[in-house]
This record gives structure tokens, C-alpha cells and sequence, in this order.
């Protein structure tokens, strides 16, 4: 993904490219006399041809600078959209250092030698005779023209292709947060609870310490409920334990190993995750009574997908009945399919890793982190409290990849967007202030202004609907590069080309607008006049 966006970097920069070579191009077309003054002067061709190219590296060298100045708040903003679960790999120590320095000096050199080289031989390849019997700009020369209009081309195939990468991004975003976690998350408070080892040595004290610790918690005022769990849902880990002998799957497969959490008995009242058959656990469910279960209805269709799974008995910890059955949770991620699991009794199960404490408060959880903190350092002044938080930001925080990519593609794309505009703006207004005297030739002859409105309008549609059409299939082959990041949508998905296509239209339309309203209020008389 990292690779995906340094390619948008790089068409965002060539989007840039194109219209400065686009700006140098009606420049140089400008300065063809001023030049043909030059060469008759003594001025040779190469002599012309390094002056335009040290103006380019002079317009680089600015631009380059600002970039590197903009830079610094640029990662700033970068690294404020990073979260503890972002995979962006060493993210605080990204810095502007010398590399970065000679990265961008170097970039800035190369494009102010590629994209000024060609309004550079424009520049120096001048007739003498001809440029210098002209004594007005005439008429705009179709070539030219034509040269100008590929920039439109390829700067709106550019931005399409980012424009789809975005939207296909913000349509995973969307579907993601249509998806059922398996809980609710609302006015659940969580923190993570880790063992001091030092406290408590002996492991099979591990449900005396904790017992005494929720009972602290639940008399906290404003909370309805609070539990302990092994592994919260979404945290990106769990624990799995191993069948002796194995299970046997409702398709003949044995099972060996199955995911599991310890949880206390609340667990399920305060996650909202409902209990389909059978009971919940109770607090007679500890170390004196028969081992229990409770499975989620994925493990359930897999092990007896035609029979009650109560009762049953699983081969592990001299045997273990099933005594429940729960609705799926999504653990792994809000993209994964609920994978078959087990929640087995806190106070059974010693030696859990880690304990996360939840709570259900009657109002905002948020407000409810400090006088928990203070419950648990009365039960224990020694306890570590780590990764407080609501449980709602806990499932904001497992959408943060998608999410992170989605920002960065959309600036991406809006930056593309924002250039292919100015781009189009540019060469139409070139072009029609370049044809002024055949508008009022047209007028004169006639023509109506909205004649010559629709005129230029269609010729900036024609040339948009053309790069339109080349960014369809540039998009169509690298949002492939993007395809295992999606969830709810397809590369190819018809409605996110479609709505981004008419989005570059109206864009290309807004664009032209302005010089083709220009060209319509054209007077023919000083037009006539001026040539």
C-alpha cells in the first residue's frame, strides 16, 4: 500500500508537470518574435534553448523549496492520522533529513529539465523571416492547439485514476461501518489490566486478585455492569488451546486446535452479545465446579451444524461441557468472517495473559475513566491501567488502516483535481484568447454568442470525455494494486467509476466555463480592430 501511494504522489507531481509544461508551452508560444528579435541578434539555438530551460530550474527551485517548507506540516498532519494500530512502519521517526533534501533537489532538477525541455525547442525553433514581418498574434495555429490539449488529456486520465482509488476506498470505509461487530458498542468503558507478577506469584491466585478488583469497580457510581475478559474483540490477538483427541467437524475434518476467551460472568450482559441456547456463566462457574463452555454460533454449525451443542462434552481439561451457546463475535477484524470460538469462565482458567477490564456506564464512559482509576488503585495501588479507552473508539481504532489510506488518497485525489482544473483553465483560456479575431470573424459573419459558447465548451467536453476514457482504463488497472484492501466493493465497480467520472466532467465543465463565456462576449469590432 505504501507502494500504491507513492504512485499517487507521483501522478499528483506529473498532473503538476503537465500544466507548468502546459503554461511554458503558451509562454514560449508568446515569446516567438521576442526570441526571432534574439536569434537575429546573434542568439544562437542553443543559447535560447538554455535560457528557457534556466527559467524552468528557477520555477523548480521555488517550487521545491515551498514543497520542502510545507513538507514539515505536511508530516505533522501525516503522523496525527497514525494510531497505535497503524502498520505504518516507523512512523515517529520520519523526518526531513538529508536524504529527503537530496530526493527532492534531485526530482525538482529532473522535472524542470523534462517538462521545460520541449517548450524549449518550441521556443528556439523560430522562422526569422515570418515571426518578424507579424506584426499580431493572427490566428491560433491547430498544432499548437493540438499539443496543448494532449496536457488536458493526460491530466484528466491522471486524476480519474486517483479519484477511483478514493472512492473505492471510501466505499470500504463505508461498508465497514455498516458491519456488525457481533456487540455494542455504545457506553462501554475498557481498559487493559496486565498481572503484576510480583503481587500476585502464585498464577492460581490470579481470581482472587481480579474478583477483588470488580467488586471495587462495580460500585462505581454511574456504571451499570462491569466483567473481565482475557482478549478484548478487536484487539488483534487471541489464544487458542488444543483438543485431545481432536474434534470432528460436521464435514468429517478434525479440529485440533480452537480460539478461546476467558471471561467473568457478565461478560455477555455487558458486551451486549446475545446467548442463543443454554445459559450464561455464573459466579458458582470457579475452580470447584465442572469445567464449562460456552461456544459462538460459528464453532457451533461447525461442530454440530444439526444438533443442540448444550450438553456436549469437549476433550480438553478432563472434559468440558457446553453449556451455552452465543451469538458471533467479529474478533479479528470487521472484515474478517466470525472464525469458530470458545469462551471458557475467568475463574476457572488461571494463567490468562493479560485481563481487560469492560464496564457499561448509564451515561458517556468517557467521563467514567477516572473514578474507575481511582476504584482500581484502592483495590490495588500497584496495578497497571493501560490503553483506557471506550469501546467505541476500540472499533474505530480496528477501521484505522482503511481509513488512513482513504485520507491520503482522497488529499491525493482532491490535489489532482484541484491541478486538472487550473490545467484546463489555462490551456482553454490560452486558446481562446489566442482566436479572438476568429470569434469576431464568427460574430461578424453572424454568429450568435451562444454559438460560440457551446463551441469552446464542447471543445474542452471532447478533449475531457477523451481523458476521461483513458483514466477508466488506467483505474480499471491499478485499483487492482488496491484490491486487498477493499471490503464491500470490487476493483471494477461500475458505480464508483461512474460517480467519479461525472465528478471529472462537471469539473472540466466548471473549468471551460469561464473562457468560453469570454469568447461568446467577444465584441468583433475591436477584435477586427486589434489585428
Amino acid at each position: 500500500m505504501l507502494l500504491v501511494l507513492l504512485g499517487a504522489v507521483g501522478c499528483v507531481l506529473l498532473i503538476a508537470c503537465l500544466n507548468v509544461a502546459g503554461m511554458l508551452l503558451a509562454r514560449a508560444s508568446e515569446r516567438t518574435k521576442e526570441m526571432a528579435v534574439r536569434m537575429s541578434l546573434g542568439a544562437g539555438r542553443a543559447r535560447l534553448i538554455r535560457q528557457t530551460i534556466t527559467e524552468s530550474l528557477l520555477l523548480s527551485a521555488l517550487g521545491g523549496s515551498l514543497g520542502l517548507v510545507l513538507s514539515v506540516w505536511g508530516k505533522r498532519a501525516l503522523l496525527a492520522l497514525c494510531t497505535a494500530r497503524m502498520p505504518l512502519p516507523r512512523a515517529e521517526q520520519a523526518r526531513i533529513d538529508g536524504v529527503v533534501l537530496a530526493f527532492t533537489v534531485v526530482l525538482s532538477l529532473a522535472s524542470a529539465v523534462l517538462f521545460g525541455l520541449a517548450p524549449a525547442l518550441m521556443a528556439s525553433n523560430v522562422n526569422l523571416s515570418e515571426r518578424l514581418k507579424e506584426g499580431g498574434r493572427g490566428m491560433a495555429r491547430a498544432g499548437r492547439f493540438w499539443s496543448r490539449s494532449f496536457l488536458i488529456v493526460g491530466e484528466t486520465a491522471l486524476s480519474l485514476v486517483l479519484l477511483a482509488g478514493a472512492g473505492l476506498m471510501i466505499r470500504t470505509l463505508a461498508a465497514l461501518m455498516q458491519v456488525n461487530p457481533g456487540f455494542n458498542p455504545d457506553h462501554v468503558l475498557t481498559m487493559r489490566l496486565p498481572l503484576p507478577t510480583f503481587r500476585v506469584p502464585d498464577r492460581k491466585k490470579q481470581p482472587l486478585y481480579y474478583g477483588a478488583i470488580l467488586a471495587q469497580v462495580r460500585g462505581t457510581p454511574g456504571l451499570q455492569s462491569a466483567a473481565l475478559v482475557s482478549a478484548l474483540p478487536l484487539g488483534g490477538w487471541a489464544v487458542t488451546m488444543g483438543f485431545d483427541p481432536p474434534l470432528v467437524t460436521g464435514k468429517g475434518e478434525k479440529k485440533e486446535f480452537a480460539a478461546f476467551r476467558a471471561v467473568s460472568p457478565d461478560y455477555f450482559n455487558v458486551m451486549g452479545i446475545p446467548v442463543l441456547m443454554g445459559r450464561c456463566f455464573q459466579e458458582t462457574d470457579n475452580e470447584q465446579a465442572p469445567p464449562a463452555a460456552i461456544m459462538n454460533e460459528a464453532m457451533a454449525r461447525e461442530f454440530w451444524p444439526s444438533e443442540n451443542p448444550v450438553g456436549k462434552v469437549l476433550p480438553f481439561n478432563k472434559g468440558t461441557t457446553v453449556v451455552g451457546v452465543c451469538g458471533n463475535v467479529r474478533h479479528a477484524g470487521l472484515s474478517g468472517a466470525p472464525e469458530p470460538e470458545l469462551y471458557l469462565p475467568i475463574w476457572q482458567n488461571v494463567g490468562v495473559p493479560q485481563t481487560v477490564l469492560v464496564a457499561r456506564a448509564s451515561g458517556d464512559p468517557a467521563a467514567l475513566i477516572g473514578p474507575v482509576q481511582l476504584k482500581i488503585r484502592h483495590a490495588s495501588a500497584d496495578q497497571a491501567i493501560e490503553d483506557a479507552a471506550t469501546l467505541r473508539k476500540v472499533v474505530s481504532d480496528s477501521i484505522s488502516e482503511p481509513r488512513f489510506y482513504m485520507v491520503l488518497l482522497a488529499v491525493f485525489a482532491g490535489l489532482a483535481l484541484a491541478l486538472t482544473a487550473v490545467g484546463i483553465y489555462g490551456v482553454m483560456s490560452f486558446t481562446v484568447s489566442r482566436q479572438e479575431h476568429e470569434f469576431g470573424v464568427r460574430m461578424a459573419l453572424g454568429a450568435s454568442a451562444g454559438d460560440l459558447l457551446r463551441r469552446v465548451l464542447a471543445r474542452g467536453v471532447v478533449f475531457a470525455l477523451a481523458g476521461i476514457a483513458l483514466g477508466i482504463a488506467g483505474a480499471l488497472a491499478a485499483t487492482r494494486l488496491i484490491a486487498s484492501m477493499l471490503f464491500g466493493v470490487k476493483p471494477a465497480d461500475v458505480l464508483t467509476l461512474t460517480v467519479v467520472s461525472c465528478v471529472q466532467l462537471s469539473v472540466a465543465l466548471g473549468a471551460c466555463y469561464a473562457p468560453a463565456r469570454r469568447a461568446s462576449h467577444v465584441d468583433p469590432v475591436v477584435a477586427l480592430r486589434e489585428e
